[in-house]
């Protein structure tokens, strides 16, 4: 076959490369259209959820940064709706930060009840506490410095608060699981319902953060294999994933 010949063959395979070079960078460029749109709904999401916190709360300053280790926008909106709403007396949280913040405002604006969070880093308890102070909310919460401790459950190993650092005063009526962070064990969030169950009130809501993790989702797995007086209930769509469970009542 002459050069003459091999021509036309050469320029159908250059033009069916192109083609199909131009296939794949188009799908690549949709997949990257469709990411990109994803996370500017997802951005917006938070922005609407802390537009309803200031609206709700009316905080006396601004909040702190809700990026990074804090929690989202969406989650403190679902604690902060379940406060207004539930109105409980004792709120125990396994983590502090601005989560704390919220749910003391929640409960000044109820005028009662009282929150409890646990800290095992004496610096980032006392971080909460100059939070707290700054808002003036001192009054409605209190930090409690519980280091970890090696704990062992019959299903369950690894570093959790020292229990002997805080018996609850009262019966819980929320439990916000929040810590400790992921790093310290395996499932290490799973102990807070094994600790507090018998100290759960009646009708009393459980509400764990990061429920999308994979240990998160084995933790509401076992928590409700393990406790059959727990119910899971719908929640709303949070950023990292929110799992709520209440206790029935007698």
């Amino acid at each position: 076959m002459s050069a003459a010949q091999l021509t036309p063959w050469l320029l159908v395979a250059i033009l069916v490369v192109l083609a199909l070079g131009w296939r794949r960078l188009h799908r690549k460029f949709a997949k990257l259209e469709r990411s990109r749109k994803d996370a500017l709904d997802a951005q917006f999401r938070q922005m609407e959820a802390l537009a309803a916190l200031y609206y709700r709360l009316r905080p006396r300053l601004p909040l702190p940064a809700t990026r990074g280790w804090a929690a989202s926008p969406d989650f403190l909106l679902t604690v902060a709706d379940a406060i207004l709403e539930r109105r409980p007396a004792t709120i125990v949280e396994c983590g502090s930060g601005l989560t704390t913040l919220i749910a003391a405002r929640c409960v000044e604006l109820n005028g009662e009840g009282r929150v409890y969070s646990l800290e095992h880093l004496p610096e980032f308890a006392e971080r909460t506490r100059t939070l707290l102070a700054r808002h003036g909310l001192s009054s409605v919460a209190s930090v409690v410095d519980a280091p970890l401790a090696d704990l062992a459950l019959p299903d369950w190993q690894g570093a959790w608060y020292r229990r002997e650092t805080f018996r609850p005063p009262a019966p819980i009526d929320l439990l916000i699981v929040d810590g400790p962070p992921h790093a310290t064990s395996k499932m290490a969030r799973y102990p807070a319902v094994p600790a507090f169950i018998d100290a759960l009130a009646p009708g009393a809501l459980v509400l764990l953060d990061d429920a999308d993790r994979s240990d998160e989702r084995a933790i509401a797995r076992l928590w409700l294999e393990g406790h059959k007086t727990l119910t899971g209930i719908d929640m709303p769509d949070c950023e990292k994933g929110c799992a709520g469970f209440v206790r029935r009542k007698q």
